[in-house]
């Protein structure tokens, strides 16, 4: 993607074990997602500016999303946010106990999920200027995800990049998108 920079992706899903459900599987799917902008990946001053990123479990049938994150953030603070895997089944509860952090300085998340589409979908706004803007970003993502028993997880995604050279230049906009299967 030089000279705007460089997106990276890594997704890692996991269905929890003896759920005590006979109709239902819990899948949990943690997407570590990192902008380099074109300062570090390009030799360039092109900088992230935005990245617009969708889970969307609704394009396949019979899929219950019931938990994500993280949620819209304040930019001047650290947020942690716990992510895993957690559901309750009859009284039982299922959990897979993970948990990340995610720092927000100088990166305003802001949260356009919609339950009922089944689609966690989140934008990120990084400030003109700072090192997660110029250099590198990593973002934690998770959602959790109720199929039918036997089922596996199908999740669409969707990315959106946005750079910028100049903060009074127009944005650039590259944009990306693919199917995963668990």
């Amino acid at each position: 993607m030089c000279p705007f920079g460089k997106y990276n992706e890594t997704v890692y899903a996991e269905r929890a074990t003896d759920d005590g459900s006979p109709s239902h599987d819990f899948w949990s799917a943690q997407i570590d997602q990192k902008t380099v902008g074109g300062y570090s990946a390009c030799g360039s001053s092109f900088q992230a500016s935005r990245l617009w990123t969708l889970a969307d479990a609704g394009v396949y049938r019979g899929q219950l999303l019931y938990r994500y994150g993280p949620t819209t953030t304040n930019a001047s603070k650290t947020s942690r946010k716990s992510l895993g895997l957690t559901a309750e089944y009859g009284g039982a509860p299922i959990s897979s106990g993970k948990s990340v952090a995610f720092p927000s300085t100088d990166v305003y998340v802001v949260d356009h999920s919609d339950f009922s589409a089944q689609r966690a979908e989140w934008e990120f706004v990084y400030s003109h200027g700072s090192d997660p803007a110029k250099y590198t970003c990593l973002s934690k993502l998770s959602v959790s995800v109720r199929t039918a028993e036997g089922r596996r997880l199908n999740l669409h995604r969707t990315i959106n990049t946005y750079w910028w050279r100049h903060w009074w230049d127009r944005e650039y906009h590259l944009f990306d998108g693919w199917y995963l299967h668990f």
